[in-house]
């Protein structure tokens, strides 16, 4: 009994010393927040500050970016209300599409030159940022971007000029939504720049939206099909015209004209009692100088137990969802497809 006591006595001693041994780190205190933070400074005539925090520092940084823009976009929302009366048609346009938008426009940029100015990690992971770049660089970027565009659109708008109407249509639609976006730059520009002037951007804007207005108006569309195709007129008809295309029965000469062609490789089998027919319907978009612009191939199916009239008629139902579903673009080509969807 004695020498159990003893051994008990001698294992405690052990656990005793090695308890002694083990040290617990101390837990790393990274500081209260800083005041460049809690207090960050105004933008002024030479710099513009933006705020960023996250989990990691390349996210507080761009977090940082966004912050930036939206401390301009304040400053833009409030400027949107007292524009002047030469310009009212074109920025009330543009006030609904831009006035919560403005913020994100600005980290569509390359701003790779701006500077950290102050940076911390804080408790559980948190990196907090203060970032900053000179008002002239961002008038810079800007000024270059919205000059792009309008050199681009003027160059491109010439050489298009003897083009078919499809493609000067796509280009003027494109080119629209290019604007609206490009529209927060300079309304950005404005408030930055004292010496900026919009007036060309908005009359450049105001002539593309003219020029397709007016080409959408003018340009006709004829269909041509051959025996196997007559069946689909009046559906492929009636879908152009819920696009606001004007289709025209005859052929026409005119310089906006275009002919959709449709052919149609057919076969009917008998299967069971069930007629089921089988197309490969091709179509094929023509100036009316005859120049390939567009085309698809689709493969339609249609059945019937009641024959193959019946079935034929199917076949149209078929097609009417494919186009609904797919778009009547597909009639002419992917690359149309923005042009259908806003027409």
């Amino acid at each position: 009994m004695a020498l159990k006591y003893i051994f008990l006595t001698i294992f405690v001693i052990f656990l005793s010393g090695c308890g002694k041994s083990i040290q617990i780190e101390p837990k790393k205190v990274y500081g209260q927040i800083p005041s460049w933070y809690i207090s960050p400074p105004n933008n002024d005539e030479n710099f513009l500050y933006g705020l960023g925090e996250a989990n990691n520092m390349d996210l507080a940084q761009k977090i940082a970016l966004e912050n930036l823009s939206a401390r301009l976009s304040v400053n833009i929302s409030s400027k949107l209300e007292s524009y002047q009366e030469s310009y009212r048609d074109f920025r009330e346009y543009t006030k609904k599409s831009t006035k919560h938008n403005i913020s994100s426009e600005i980290t569509k940029l390359f701003i790779t030159n701006y500077k950290i100015i102050n940076s911390k990690q804080l408790a559980n992971d948190r990196f907090i940022v203060l970032i900053a770049i000179k008002r002239l660089e961002m008038i810079k970027i800007l000024r270059n971007e919205v000059e792009a565009l309008y050199k681009k659109t003027l160059d491109e708008d010439l050489m298009l000029k003897q083009r078919d109407p499809l493609t000067r249509m796509l280009f003027y639609k494109n080119t629209q939504n290019e604007f609206q976006e490009a529209v927060k730059k300079v309304q950005i520009l404005e408030n930055l720049d004292p010496l900026f002037t919009a007036q060309k951007y908005f009359n450049i804007n105001k002539e593309i939206n003219f020029n397709f207005n007016q080409l959408k108006e003018s340009m006709t569309i004829s269909i041509d099909t051959d025996k196997n195709s007559e069946q689909f007129i009046d559906l492929v008809r009636n879908a152009l015209l819920q696009k606001g295309f004007k289709v025209i029965d005859k052929k026409y000469n005119g310089a906006n004209h275009i002919r959709l062609i449709m052919r149609s490789n057919t076969t009917i089998n008998n299967a069971y009692g069930l007629d089921i027919i089988k197309v490969l319907l091709t179509t094929e978009v023509l100036t009316n100088a005859k120049r390939h612009i567009g085309g698809n191939t689709i493969n339609l199916k249609g059945g019937s137990s009641q024959g193959v009239d019946d079935a034929k008629s199917s076949l149209n139902r078929n097609l009417a969802v494919f186009l609904k579903n797919q778009g009547s673009h597909t009639l002419f080509g992917e690359k149309y497809k923005i042009l259908f969807s806003h027409i």
